[in-house]
């Protein structure tokens, strides 16, 4: 699993790619919370005394991104906000980009990934990685290492948020050259974060 900090950065970029205006850009800072929320199965291992004992269970497959798309819609409508399919494609993107992220995240105690695709197959994993995994089972959490995992999700996902941000406005003329120095960051930053995880396996 990756840290809320890569979850949210790329939620929030899923969020204003599909944004309309500025007003639903600043909506994405809400919804994007919907891309960390697959990890709230750890809140009843918590409660055993053992954070990873229900993780990366069925909360981590795209029905469940599904149910709580149409569960959000639900909300919508009860206290008479406006939905749409757009909604709907919208959060249930930001649910499936926190499963998808995972499947590319490394895990040496976990080799059977996350169900993606439950109820058809209940493991799934990527043949290569993007992200070493969070420190929660074999050391505390707040460690030097899923700091240091944090730092590097910054690093990888923060030049996507701002090429996204500048993808939508290509009208000012510094914008497509600022695209470029995001785009090959973002592009960089991905090729030697899975080359390092590869290193390390």
């Amino acid at each position: 699993m990756a840290t809320p900090v890569g979850h949210y950065l790329l939620g929030f970029s899923v969020a204003s790619l599909l944004a309309r205006d500025d007003q639903t850009t600043r909506g994405g800072l809400w919804l994007a919370i919907l891309a960390c929320a697959p990890d709230f199965d750890v809140v009843p291992g918590i409660l055993v005394g053992d954070l990873a004992r229900f993780h990366h269970g069925v909360s981590h497959s795209l029905a469940a991104a599904a149910l709580v798309s149409a569960g959000v819609l639900a909300g919508f409508r009860f206290f008479g906000r406006e939905t749409s399919w757009r909604l709907f494609l919208t959060c249930f993107l930001l649910y499936a980009s926190h499963i998808v992220l995972d499947f590319f995240t490394l895990d040496p105690g976990d080799r059977s990934g996350v169900p993606l695709l439950w109820p058809l197959s209940e493991t799934y994993q990527s043949p290569w990685a993007l992200l070493p995994n969070v420190q929660h089972s074999r050391g505390p959490i707040f460690s030097t290492h899923n700091f240091l995992l944090m730092v590097r999700e910054l690093v990888v996902f923060a030049p996507l948020v701002a090429l996204v941000q500048l993808a939508k406005s290509t009208a000012r003329p510094w914008s497509r050259a600022a695209a470029w120095v995001y785009g090959c960051w973002f592009f960089l930053a991905v090729c030697l974060s899975a080359y390092s995880v590869a290193q390390s396996n």
